[in-house]
């Protein structure tokens, strides 16, 4: 068979499975043993997109904000989330990666949600991005579902990221105050941002540090599926 693009999808089951306590160690145990095959795929030439799931690691988060809340401030879900599944696959993708594989493998961790509209599937989005994930796909959401744009307007509208927090990867940079944001947008309200007490820093136009989402929205009453892709990274939507 000759090599091209796969999809391989790592849930947050496959590396907590019942019946074994989810420790840290068990469960980069269970990391490193899913990414083996995967680098074996990549040393034999197949581009591969790596996803995954994080629902027992956010729950167990969730739970432990809750047990300390009156002793320690709760962290935010978007913290929580970066700092689960996503983070382990980076660590250990990066060890698994030799030399000989690491010209052709890119290691790119995704973040997707399914948003409903009465009950039933509405819009999958998601996109690479670390901290800028959860960021890049609420306004892309917002854009579709309160300004009412097109999927592929929401995505090329000018965007913006805050990084006034400790970063989820290390050295855990905290930029205090720090919102950084595209050209086009920090033109019209780059300075009445500054002057609410923002740090304002101009991204350029389309930078891939604004992350790069892709969504298809579903439109059940006129049977029409639409899809949007970011230019601001290699993304495709495609019909058939």
């Amino acid at each position: 068979m000759t090599p091209g693009t796969i999809v391989v999808a790592l849930g947050g089951n496959a590396v907590a499975p019942p019946g074994e306590r989810p420790t840290i160690a068990n469960q980069f145990r269970h990391t490193r043993a899913s990414l083996g095959p995967i680098v074996d795929l990549a040393r034999d030439g197949w581009r591969i997109t790596l996803v995954h799931g994080n629902g027992p690691q956010v729950g167990d988060e969730l739970a432990r904000n809750e047990i300390a809340a009156d002793q320690i401030e709760p962290l935010p879900l978007g913290v929580l989330v970066a700092a689960t599944a996503g983070a382990r696959i980076f660590q250990s993708g990066g060890n698994a990666v030799d030399a000989g594989v690491a010209a052709g493998l890119c290691l790119c961790v995704l973040h997707i949600d399914m948003v409903n509209k009465d009950g039933k599937p509405f819009m999958p989005l998601g996109t690479p991005g670390g901290d800028v994930q959860c960021q890049a796909m609420l306004q892309v959401f917002l854009n579709i579902g309160v300004f009412g744009m097109e999927a592929q307007t929401a995505i090329e509208a000018p965007r913006f990221a805050t990084y006034s927090y400790p970063g989820s990867f290390e050295p855990h940079e905290y930029h205090a105050d720090e919102l950084r944001v595209e050209r086009r947008l920090a033109a019209a309200v780059g300075d009445a941002l500054a002057a609410k007490g923002h740090k304002v820093v101009t991204w350029p136009d389309w930078t891939w540090r604004a992350g790069g989402v892709c969504t298809i929205t579903i439109d059940r009453a006129r049977g029409i599926l639409t899809a949007g892709a970011d230019p601001r990274r290699m993304g495709y939507a495609i019909g058939w």
